[in-house]
C-alpha cells in the first residue's frame, strides 16, 4: 500500500512539475492550492503577521471578490477574473488570492509564480480597490459588498437594500450577522432544519453546493461558510483594522516596481520571496505545531517543500530555470516599454 501511495505522489510531482513548465498553464492555479493548507505558517515565517499566538491569525477563504466598482475608484482593465454568469456589471470583480487576518491587520494576499504574472492592470484595480476602502470597516468597505455578491447569484429574489426591506424582514438582524443570516436564508431553501452553528459552515455549503449541482458564481457559497468558520464578524464592525498588500513572488527581482506601485498610492505592502520561504521548511513546522486547528501532516511538509518548491523556487533556479529568466527578461522589458510611454503622457 505505502508503495502504491508512494508511486501516486511520485506521478502527482512529476505532473505539477511539468505543468508549471507547460505553456499556457497558470503555475499560480496549481501551487495556490498546494501552498493553502501552510499560508497561514507563510505569512507568519515570512515576517508579515507578527502575530505572538498564530492562531490568531485567521484563514478567511481564497478568491474573495473586490467589486471593481462601487467605492468610487476607476476600474482597470487586465484580464482579472470576473463574474460575469448573469453579466452583471455591479458585480465584476478582481479577486485575490487569499484573504486572512490577525488581531489588528487584514492581508490581502496575491500569489505569483513568475514575474511575468505581475500586470500593472491587476496592481490598478488592487490600489484603487484599497484606496476606497482603507478608511472603513470591513463590513463596511468589503463584507457588504461580499453580501450583495453572495445574494446576487445565489438567486434569493431578495432586495439587498438592508436597512428598509431587509430589516424588515428580520428586525433583529445585527449589521455583523447578516452574512450568517443571508447563508441561512439559501441553504434553508434545501433543507429548512439545517441552519449556521459555529464551524458547520464549509459543511452545510458543500452539501448544499453537491445536491444543488451547483456551478462557478455559485460556489459564492462555500466561500461565505469559509468566513463565518474563521469568525468573520468578530472583525466586521472594528475600525481600528489595517488591510494590507501582500505578494508572494518568486525572488526579488520585481520588488522595486510593486513597492513603487503601492507605495506612491500610500497603501502598504509586504513581499515575501519563495526562495527565501523553501529553505525554512523546519520553521513552517514548528509553527504547524502551535495550531490546534488545520494541522498539516509533517510528511506533506516534506514533499511539498523537497519535491515541489525546492525544485521550483530553491537556489540557482532562476538562472537555471528557462521559465524563470525568461519570464523575468521579458518583464523587464515590458516595464521599460511601459515607462517610456508613462513618461511620454
Amino acid at each position: 500500500m505505502s508503495e502504491n501511495i508512494g508511486e501516486t505522489l511520485g506521478e502527482i510531482t512529476k505532473n505539477v512539475i511539468r505543468d508549471y513548465y507547460t505553456a499556457g498553464i497558470k503555475a499560480e492555479v496549481v501551487l495556490d492550492m498546494l501552498l493553502t493548507p501552510v499560508i497561514r505558517e507563510i505569512l507568519v515565517v515570512g515576517g508579515v503577521s507578527r502575530v505572538s499566538d498564530i492562531e490568531n491569525l485567521r484563514f478567511g477563504t481564497k478568491e474573495f471578490p473586490l467589486i471593481k466598482k462601487g467605492d468610487g475608484e476607476e476600474e482597470g482593465k487586465g484580464n482579472d477574473q470576473e463574474n460575469d454568469q448573469n453579466n452583471n456589471s455591479d458585480y465584476r470583480s478582481t479577486n485575490v488570492d487569499y484573504l486572512l487576518w490577525d488581531n489588528k491587520t487584514i492581508y490581502l494576499v496575491e500569489l505569483k509564480t513568475t514575474p511575468d504574472s505581475i500586470n500593472n492592470d491587476q496592481i490598478t484595480n488592487y490600489t484603487n480597490k484599497i484606496n476606497g476602502i482603507k478608511e472603513r470597516t470591513f463590513g463596511a468597505g468589503l463584507g457588504e459588498q461580499f453580501i450583495g455578491i453572495l445574494n446576487e447569484y445565489s438567486n434569493t429574489g431578495m432586495d439587498v437594500t438592508f436597512e428598509e426591506k431587509w430589516a424588515n424582514y428580520n428586525k433583529n438582524t445585527e449589521t455583523e450577522n447578516k452574512l450568517k443570516w443571508l447563508f441561512d436564508i439559501i441553504i434553508q431553501r434545501v433543507d429548512p432544519r439545517k441552519f449556521y452553528a459555529k464551524g458547520n459552515g464549509v459543511e452545510l455549503a458543500e452539501e448544499y453546493l453537491r445536491n444543488k449541482n451547483a456551478y462557478s458564481s455559485k460556489k459564492y457559497l462555500l466561500q461565505a461558510g469559509q468566513l463565518l468558520d474563521a469568525g468573520v464578524e468578530k472583525i466586521w464592525n472594528r475600525k481600528d483594522m489595517q488591510i494590507q498588500m501582500v505578494y508572494i513572488v518568486p525572488n526579488n527581482a520585481q520588488d522595486e516596481r510593486l513597492k513603487a506601485k503601492f507605495v506612491e498610492n500610500k497603501i502598504t505592502i509586504s513581499l515575501i520571496h519563495l526562495e527565501d520561504i523553501v529553505k525554512k521548511k523546519e520553521e513552517i513546522k514548528k509553527k504547524n505545531d502551535i495550531l490546534k486547528d488545520q494541522k498539516v501532516e509533517k510528511c506533506y511538509i516534506d514533499w511539498l517543500f523537497d519535491k515541489i518548491l525546492i525544485q521550483l523556487f530553491g537556489e540557482k533556479t532562476t538562472e537555471d530555470n528557462p521559465k524563470m529568466r525568461q519570464a523575468n527578461d521579458v518583464q523587464e522589458k515590458k516595464t521599460e516599454i511601459k515607462d517610456g510611454l508613462d513618461d511620454k503622457k
